[in-house]
C-alpha cells in the first residue's frame, strides 16, 4: 500500500525520480533477501554454508521448522508493515506531501 502511494507521489515528479525510486525499491528487496531468514535466499546461502562446515546434510526437520519461523516473520513482517500503512493513511501523510512544495534545487 505505501510503496503504490510512494511512487504515486514519486511519478509525479517525473521519470527520472520515478526511475531512481525503482531503483532504490528493487536494491532493498534484494538485500533483504539475502538476509540469513530461513526461506529466502540468504536462509538457504546460510543452510549451505552450514553443511559445507560441517561436512553433512542438515536434518530435514531442523530445516523444515527453521522455514516455518522464517515464514512467520516474513508474514508478521508483511501484517506489521500493512498496518503502518493503514496507519500513515488514516493520519493524512501522503496529502501532507502533496501539498509540500519541492526545495530549490529540486525538480
Amino acid at each position: 500500500v505505501g510503496i503504490m502511494r510512494a511512487a504515486y507521489f514519486i511519478a509525479k515528479l517525473g521519470l527520472r525520480a520515478f526511475l531512481m525510486f525503482t531503483a532504490i525499491i528493487s536494491v532493498a528487496l534484494g538485500m533483504i533477501n539475502l538476509f540469513p531468514i530461513p526461506i529466502v535466499d540468504g536462509g538457504h546461502i546460510m543452510f549451505y554454508l552450514f553443511e559445507g562446515i560441517s561436512r553433512r546434510p542438515l536434518n530435514k526437520k531442523v530445516i523444515q521448522f527453521a522455514n516455518s519461523i522464517g515464514f512467520a516473520l516474513l508474514i508478521t513482517l508483511l501484517f506489521y508493515a500493512t498496518y503502518r500503512d493503514i496507519i500513515r493513511e488514516k493520519s493524512g501523510f501522503w496529502k501532507k506531501m502533496e501539498m509540500k512544495k519541492p526545495a530549490k534545487g529540486e525538480k
